[in-house]
């Protein structure tokens, strides 16, 4: 039987979502653009869904724009903010941060705006202070990632949200929270960033359906023109599974599931300490709970990684949308660790479906795996 640790790049769908998904599927395949009693009603059960997700998440105070993904909603968010419709304005972001958001921001580089990069290290990741020293009274947009998708670093957000605040007080803050829902506890409220990316697929909801929570939609030009759904900011049909499924996931992920996956992680952790070869750990202490990086520098990470999928393990060696670039990983270089701890960097990541015994079996495999590698 697979065993599938590599839940950072993606999640199965659960058994729960696929069977509340069929118990409304004479609804759910309706347009809720429609003005027919079918059409409003599924309408009305997608604002229902909207209350009960906002409510789960603590944002009284914000708005939700239905994307495909978690690479829309950043692109929406960094990229069609009217506060960047000249040019020459300055943006902040930070290393480390996911493609989908990094790229965007390359582009408004070529396009005439000033960027500002916030380096991270093995030893502080980011800092509050880092952010105190390249923010501007006048910076329009600062794009930053809360949970890091490799490492699991956790960014001290609302920390830095005052800092911009009091510096910047007319900066959008831009989070990429993608593999912060359901994994870390926070009050959106609280947060006060201006919006928030999150996708679907990473706490098992179908992929292709992401959501940007904003507290004014207004603060975009539209992403698509069309029918004018979303308040125009995002025109095109709803989609009215994709949004039931992404709800039914999130509000799945309590407390009692978190402390699942930090049970997962401390399993993982002792089970390894009995291993002989050389294991740094990469993922700091306080990292989220489903994300565990180590470095193995006297083999290299992918072919560990062919070797555990031949017994049906999945793990992978960092980001799944880098993984195509042949090269030590990047990210890893970049905050000091040597090429050959980056080469040797190992990702395992756990979802709600992973049990004790799979974390068992993948070290177990592991170790007899380095003794013939």
């Amino acid at each position: 039987m697979m065993i599938f640790l590599d839940n950072a790049a993606t999640t199965p769908v659960l058994e729960e979502v696929w069977q509340d998904l069929a118990k409304h599927r004479s609804l759910l395949f309706a347009n809720p653009s429609s003005t027919h009693p079918l059409g409003i009603k599924v309408k009305k059960h997608i604002a229902n869904l909207e209350k009960d997700l906002l409510n789960y998440l603590g944002g009284q105070r914000y708005e939700i724009i239905w994307t495909s993904g978690g690479t829309e909603a950043n692109n929406l968010a960094i990229t069609n903010l009217k506060a960047l419709a000249n040019t020459n304005k300055h943006v902040v972001t930070m290393n480390g941060v996911h493609p989908c958001v990094i790229k965007p921001i390359e582009a408004l580089k070529k396009q005439g705006h000033e960027i500002s990069y916030i380096q991270t290290s093995a030893q502080e990741f980011v800092q509050p202070k880092q952010v105190e020293k390249v923010i501007k009274p006048d910076t329009a947009l600062i794009a930053l990632t809360y949970v890091q998708n490799e490492i699991g670093a956790i960014l001290k957000l609302q920390e830095i949200v005052q800092i911009v605040r009091n510096h910047a007080p007319n900066c959008h803050i831009h989070i990429d929270g993608v593999q912060a829902l359901g994994k870390i506890p926070f009050v959106l409220d609280e947060l006060d960033v201006d919006s928030i990316a999150f996708s679907g697929h990473k706490f098992h909801a179908p992929g292709g359906i992401g959501t940007l929570i904003c507290k004014n939609k207004q603060a975009f030009l539209p992403m698509f023109l069309g029918g004018g759904q979303q308040q125009d900011i995002r025109s095109g049909s709803m989609d009215a599974f994709g949004i039931h499924a992404f709800c039914t996931a999130a509000l799945l992920h309590t407390e009692e599931k978190r402390t699942h996956l930090k049970k997962l992680n401390q399993i993982l952790k002792e089970e390894l300490s009995q291993i002989q070869a050389e294991i740094r750990y990469i993922t700091p202490k306080d990292a989220a709970p489903h994300i565990t990086m180590i470095s193995l520098p006297n083999h290299e990470a992918a072919v560990l990684m062919r070797f555990l999928g031949a017994e049906e393990i999945m793990v992978s060696t960092g980001s799944a949308c880098s993984a195509q670039i042949k090269q030590a990983n990047p990210f890893l270089t970049s905050m000091g660790y040597s090429e050959k701890q980056a080469y040797g960097a190992l990702r395992i990541s756990f979802g709600l479906q992973n049990q004790e015994y799979e974390i068992r079996q993948f070290v177990k495999t592991l170790k007899q795996t380095l003794e013939i590698y």
